[in-house]
């Protein structure tokens, strides 16, 4: 489950990384 979770939230963070970085786990998206 943590690993879709995972690859969603990197899809996510490509997709939309200002949306991302706004929400609590932008960084984790911003790691990437």
């Amino acid at each position: 489950n943590g690993f879709n979770t995972d690859q969603m939230l990197k899809q996510l963070g490509d997709l939309n990384p200002q949306q991302f970085m706004s929400g609590s786990q932008g960084g984790h998206a911003n790691g990437k």
